[in-house]
């Protein structure tokens, strides 16, 4: 767990995810709170991260806690996923995840800004209300299966072979 600590401290997300698979494979079905804090440090690791093993290491970290109704780590899951979704150009998909979040959780301090950068870069889109106010509706089960099929369009290769950051 240090190591992805000092991996996120120097920003090398890469380090971070790899140190943090060890420590997963390590709390597994050990602590769930233990867990969670993995999964949580986990999905803030991959908010810079690319590629589709970023990806599967995303849809990782939101299935496990949704398994253990762990809602905190799951939240903070679907922030992430929203993240990466927007930076995929799936600016619908990642809408209907803040849309939730925004209207029914409390958004926890380490993903606030990635959170309010969303709602900013959605905001302007002609269809932003009803995106939100989808999302919004949706219950905690149908919002995570939202979640993993939209991410799965992520694990695609890009369209027209441009990376993801640029689709936006």
């Amino acid at each position: 767990m240090v190591e992805g600590i000092a991996g996120l401290a120097d920003g090398d997300s890469q380090r971070a995810i790899g140190a943090f698979a060890e420590s997963l494979r390590l709390t597994e079905g050990v602590s769930a709170n233990a867990e969670g804090v993995v999964l949580q440090a986990t999905a803030l690791a991959l908010v810079t991260a690319t590629g589709a093993d970023a990806v599967t290491h995303l849809r990782r970290v939101l299935t496990r806690p949704y398994q253990l109704r762990f809602w905190q780590s799951a939240w903070n899951a679907i922030e992430v996923a929203a993240s990466q979704l927007i930076r995929g150009g799936l600016l619908e998909a990642g809408a209907v995840l803040l849309g939730h979040t925004d209207a029914n959780c409390s958004v926890d301090a380490f993903v606030r800004t990635i959170h309010d950068d969303g709602l900013n870069a959605i905001r302007s889109q002609p269809d932003s209300a009803r995106w939100f106010a989808l999302g919004a509706q949706m219950d905690r089960d149908r919002l995570v299966a939202h979640a993993l099929d939209r991410l799965a369009e992520l694990a695609l290769p890009p369209r027209y072979g441009a990376p993801l950051t640029t689709m936006i």
